[in-house]
């Protein structure tokens, strides 16, 4: 205004609503599964993180469920992978309607959940969310016009503990195996002996091979008897892993 050849003001204005429409979607995309819209394994990490440290100062307690379908695998195998999407995208419409704005619901990869149960009062309360979540899968799902009934396994592990979203994560994923073991479609709270367990396993997996080649493996034989006549009818041969530091495995320990 104060020059005079100008007295005036200049605006140069451009509209950036598609831009900033395309950003938001960017945004969206990166942090949220793209099949079933909840979050992905980085903002559920992401939240998880955040959840630990107001707990640091704020005290209150958290949980971590980890959802694993059974015989998923099946139902992709035998009707299809899109059969197979469409089964995850209602699962996922079931499960967020369950939790609190606090909460997350979120898809790490294949058929595996998880969820976030920030501010909770303990086992009791993860453990009564977790049972709610497979009675709505209990319901038949109708995908194609075809009626489908599918059954989960879930672990949990509480922040009483462990301070690392990673070493949570793990403790619910160890926990919904032992839920698997315990005959599927069941709820398992996470126990330190669980995770000795998992490191035996995963020790003993290491050393399979080199048992093979050492000759480690060997037969028993039981006898069959006949009650009727007393006499052996035939053996069962009983493989054995005599390991040279856990002594004598039966098959249960590693086949």
């Amino acid at each position: 205004f104060a020059d005079p050849e100008v007295e005036g003001l200049v605006l140069n204005m451009r509209d950036i609503t598609e831009r900033k429409a395309f950003e938001d979607e960017l945004r969206h995309q990166a942090f949220h599964d793209s099949l079933t819209g909840l979050a992905n394994r980085a903002l559920y990490e992401d939240r998880l993180q955040h959840a630990l440290a107001r707990n640091v100062r704020e005290r209150h307690s958290l949980a971590v469920l980890f959802l694993d379908l059974d015989d998923f695998k099946t139902i992709n195998d035998s009707l299809g992978y899109r059969f197979g999407d469409a089964l995850l995208k209602g699962i996922a419409a079931r499960i967020d309607p369950l939790l609190r704005p606090s909460d997350t619901a979120a898809r790490l990869g294949g058929d595996e959940f998880a969820v976030l149960l920030d501010g909770i009062d303990g086992e009791t309360q993860a453990r009564a969310i977790a049972h709610r979540i497979l009675e709505t899968l209990h319901l038949p799902f109708t995908i194609d016009g075809r009626r489908l009934n599918v059954t989960g396994s879930i672990g949990f592990a509480l922040n009483d503990g462990p301070d690392l979203a990673d070493e949570l994560l793990r403790n619910a994923d160890i926990a919904m195996y032992a839920a698997k073991a315990d005959g599927k479609n069941a709820v398992h709270a996470f126990e330190p002996q669980l995770h000795i367990l998992a490191l035996e396993r995963l020790e003993l997996r290491s050393e399979l091979q080199q048992a093979l080649v050492n000759e480690e493996f060997y037969l028993d034989y039981q006898p069959i008897f006949s009650l009727e006549d007393r006499r052996a009818t035939g053996v069962e041969a009983l493989v054995r892993w005599q390991h040279p530091t856990h002594g004598r495995l039966a098959p249960d320990r590693f086949i």
